[in-house]
């Protein structure tokens, strides 16, 4: 991790973030498209070969917490990473809108956001038949506007174009387990289908903690210490730990997995992983909602002192 240099992003809305860390080439990027320098931005998506990594700074150049006139600039150029980076950033404003976030929302303003978003990730994935990047998008707003269905088969149509595509597998975790009736046993049964099917190497392992981190819902100790879980928990990790990911996925795994082994009563076990991520901690999973008080009273700082302790 130290080579990325990651740090927190800074600027950032918070909601719908697959990971909220930035390297120094995304802040680089980010402080290029504050000041209009949309080449920057293009040429640090353009060189990604690995669809997880593109995704990651395509996040990076969308996830603004204001208004965002820049973006849309960059997308009246009539570049497709322009565009895509600007209906991102509609749909993250658009969840700030929601019942799931706020309460009470504005449901007008919400479903205008939503379907402003929707047909531009629409144009965008219909122009780039080989990126997978837009249909997580499109899952996700298909997914927060209760279309089930259709978040299904987005979900497919994502993992044809990009198998290896981490973050369409996460979110197909909520798909498989749309809230509030969804079946969560679906979604992990889905892990358990999906983990061990993937190529080594990219950290799919995780998912099959993700799921369990659904599956428990607010509830902490009881599920997790049950010893089923604790078993699977723990084999998950062997696992990865024989064929680590790269990049943005092992950052990811080893979120995953310091939260899971530490739910289960093994943070010792995590305390390299702990390390690695030098205490950068991710919303998901460690906070479920918005940072601030969980950074400084959540669960992260007690696990990573108790992984120290062993």
């Amino acid at each position: 991790m130290v080579e990325r240099n990651f740090k927190r992003r800074r600027g950032g809305l918070v909601n719908l973030l697959y990971l909220e860390i930035d390297d120094q080439h995304a802040r680089e990027m980010r402080a290029a498209l504050a000041r209009g320098r949309f080449d920057v931005a293009e040429q640090t998506i353009a060189r990604q070969t690995d669809p997880n990594e593109r995704f990651y700074y395509v996040e990076a150049a969308a996830d603004w917490a204001g208004d965002a006139p820049f973006l849309r600039q960059w997308a009246a150029g009539g570049l497709q990473v322009g565009r895509l980076a600007a209906a991102i950033h509609t749909l993250k404003h658009a969840w700030n809108h929601s019942t799931w976030t706020h309460g009470q929302s504005d449901m007008a303003r919400f479903k205008a956001m939503v379907d402003a978003a929707n047909s531009e990730l629409g144009a965008v994935a219909k122009a780039s038949p080989r990126d997978a990047t837009a249909f997580y998008w499109l899952i996700f707003a298909a997914f927060a506007t209760g279309q089930n269905k259709r978040a299904r088969e987005l979900y497919e149509e994502g993992v044809r174009r990009a198998p290896t595509l981490m973050a369409t597998r996460a979110v197909g975790l909520r798909v498989a387990a749309p809230m509030p009736f969804g079946s969560q046993q679906a979604a992990l049964d889905l892990a358990r289908q999906t983990a061990p099917a993937m190529p080594r190497g990219l950290g799919a392992d995780a998912l099959v903690v993700e799921a369990h981190w659904i599956m428990a819902g607010m509830k902490t100790g009881a599920y997790w210490q049950s010893p089923e879980v604790r078993a699977e928990v723990l084999a998950a990790d062997e696992r990865d730990r024989q064929a680590p990911a790269s990049g943005v996925n092992l950052l990811r795994s080893h979120q995953w997995f310091t939260y899971g082994l530490w739910a289960i009563g093994e943070a010792g076990r995590a305390r390299d992983r702990f390390e690695a991520i030098n205490g950068l901690e991710n919303q998901w999973p460690w906070s479920r909602y918005r940072l601030g008080f969980n950074t400084l009273l959540g669960e992260f700082r007690r696990a990573r002192k108790a992984s120290r302790r062993g």
